[in-house]
Parts: structure tokens; sequence; C-alpha cells
């Protein structure tokens, strides 16, 4: 298993070098949205294609450095790869992708050297304590990196991978999510998510109340900008903890898979009152999801996804029957009696069904798969 990060550098840059990559970004991301807009007019998606179709006239235009001019190219077609059916579109703040031909790094001497419009620039590296862990030598960067800027403070994303070997455990724990509880692991650890709905609904008055006068006050402007992002990050650390929260679970079961739920789409499917809907479609699941990857990935522990449907009303007895769950916190089966925490249940029943997925794909091979109880007991 490859484990994958990213380090977050900021630059130290003087006036003129602070000006020099304001001028390339401005130009790059030009050249992104010239060949952007190339791209989905002409129905070209192809790399090479487009490099024949634009790249004089994005020279001419841009003034960009040979390098950086394919580097947008390549930018634009990976987007269009992803998606071909949407015109893709660069913001004025758009990062700018660096290689080993425009980007040379001396992480032992704390510092860098970038291609611009004016030449070659020079910045010095703020290496913290964090970064110096992953830049030992232990894990490997990658030639391809990023540049980006918020306000006048530049930074270098920089990536490091290492290879971990898979957890050798055949351990399984689920995790069920939902909007009261965040996660609910079949552990018993619980994650409530109270905290994340009180920060959405005050920053959205906030802004409302803000954006809705007709003159607004340079206070009011000045607030504005500082808000800007602050909800994104306060509900991102919240999920990281929750995330090496589930990782450490799993460490301590010795557990070398974690199961969630596949939530793709949930938004289309769900339906909700007009007063829901900011909670209900603004809801992190798959920001959380992925970073309980990115966190299993450093451990060797496997994330998997099963379907959700009906995990909250499956009974262990084996019924099925949306009457199991008489409230949103409540399960009791109707035929056996079974009662317990609605959530509790989902992740136990996320668990099961990912154990009995792997088991039949097991039998199927062997050519002899069992069935009913032998089924299940050849499971566990």
């Amino acid at each position: 298993m490859k484990a994958t990060l990213t380090l977050k550098i900021k630059l130290e840059t003087t006036t003129a070098a602070s000006d020099s990559l304001s001028g390339t970004q401005k130009a790059y991301v030009v050249a992104l949205n010239q060949v952007s807009e190339v791209a989905f007019e002409k129905k070209v998606f192809n790399s090479v294609a487009l490099h024949h179709i634009t790249y004089r006239d994005l020279r001419e235009l841009t003034k960009l450095p040979a390098n950086l001019v394919c580097s947008a190219r390549c930018v634009v077609a990976e987007a269009y790869k992803r998606d071909k059916e949407k015109r893709h579109h660069w913001k004025e703040s758009a990062a700018m992708r660096y290689d080993a031909r425009t980007l040379t790094a001396r992480i032992d001497q704390e510092f860098a050297t970038l291609t611009t419009l004016d030449g070659r620039v020079r910045v010095s590296l703020i290496l913290s304590d964090y970064h110096r862990q992953y830049l030992d030598g232990t894990w490997e960067i990658e030639p391809t990196a990023t540049v980006s800027h918020k306000g006048r403070t530049w930074y270098l994303h920089l990536i490091a991978t290492r290879d971990i070997p898979d957890s050798e455990s055949e351990g399984v724990i689920g995790v069920d999510s939902g909007i009261k509880r965040i996660a609910t692991v079949n552990t018993g650890k619980v994650f409530k998510g109270g905290i994340i709905k009180h920060i959405r609904e005050r920053r959205f008055k906030q802004r409302r109340d803000l954006q809705s006068a007709r003159h607004k006050s340079r206070n009011q402007r000045r607030l504005l900008q500082r808000l800007a992002g602050k909800e994104k990050r306060l509900v991102d650390w919240l999920l990281w903890n929750v995330a090496n929260e589930i990782v450490g679970e799993a460490l301590k079961t010795g557990a070398g898979t974690i199961v969630i739920e596949d939530l793709k789409g949930i938004r289309e499917r769900i339906k909700c009152a007009r007063k829901q809907r900011l909670i209900m479609h603004g809801w992190p699941f798959s920001s959380l999801f992925l970073k309980i990857a990115h966190v299993a990935s450093k451990h060797g522990i496997r994330v998997k996804s099963v379907d959700a449907r009906n995990t909250s009303r499956r009974c262990r007895c084996g019924h099925v029957d949306k009457a199991n769950r008489t409230t949103q916190s409540t399960f009791r089966c109707v035929v056996c009696g079974y009662s317990h925490n609605a959530d509790y249940v989902a992740s136990h029943n996320i668990a099961v069904r990912y154990v009995e997925q792997r088991c039949e794909s097991v039998t199927t091979r062997s050519g002899s798969a069992p069935s009913g109880r032998a089924k299940k007991a050849a499971c566990f």
C-alpha cells in the first residue's frame, strides 16, 4: 500500500520574487482557461492533441515559459478526463503546477528556485518539525509540486509517498455516518455531529446578515474577509480528529480493514424540508471518508465501502423492516424484540455485510459455496 501526503510549506519571498510569482500565476490562470475553452468547444480532450492546437497561441498570449504552458495544458486535460460533460473554469487564485524542469528544491539548504516570467527566482523554505519528519529520507518526494498563494503569502505543496506493508489482520470494524452522530463505530465509539451543525448554521446566518447589507461598511468587508474559509478550516480540523480516532480504534482492536457506507449520490436521493437543506446537502460525508482513508493508509489499514441500503433496518436475526427503526436513535426488531441504538446496529451491519461479501467472493472462486447458516458460520 502506498501512503501519500501533501506538505504545505510556507515560502519566504522578497518583494521582487513575490511580484514575479504573482504575474506568472495570473498568466498561468489565463492559459488554463484558454485551453479549457478550446478543449470544450472542439471536444478535444487528449493532451497531445491539445498541445498541437494551443501551444503557439498560448506562448504568444501569456508569454509563459514553454514548460509552464505544457503544465497548464496537462492540468486541463486531466480535468476533462475526469468529467467531459461540463466546461471547467479556474479561479484567479488557482495554483500552478511545477515539475523537475521548473522547480529545484534544496531541502537540506532550505531554499528552492522557481521558473517565472522573469526567469528563475529564489525563495526560502520555512520548515517546521512536522515537515522535517517527512523530509528525513524515509519518505520519497515526488518531482511534481504546486505553488499557491493566499494574499501576499506563497506556499509550496510537496507530495511525499512511502510504501507501507498491508496489515495482515483479518479483523473488521464498521463505521456508520449520520447527522446527529457524524460517525459510530461498532466497537462502541461515538462521535457526535452537533458541533458541526452549530458551526454551519451560525456561519451561514453571519454571512447572510453581512452580505445582505446594501452598503457594506469597511468593518463589514473586513469581517467577511476574515470569515472566508474559517468555517471550512474548523470543520476540517474536527473531521481530521474523528478520522484519527477511528483509525486509532482499528489499531486498538487489531482490525486490518475499516468498512464505511457507500453514500455516493445521496444528495440526489434524499428529500428534506427547505430549512434542512443547508445541513443535509452540506454534510461532509465524502470529506470524512477521504480523511479516514488517508490516515489509515499510513498504517497499512484497508478502507472498503459497502452498499448502505437497509443497514439501519436489518436485525441480527436477519429480518429487515422499516418498522424496526422506531425513531432516529432507537432500533427495535418487530420479530425477535432485539433493541439497541440504531446507529450502532447500522455500524454492526456494515461490518457484517463486508464480511459476507468477502466470503462470497472466496467461496465463488473455490467453486463450493455454502448457503444459509453454513454460509454465515463460514464468514465468522
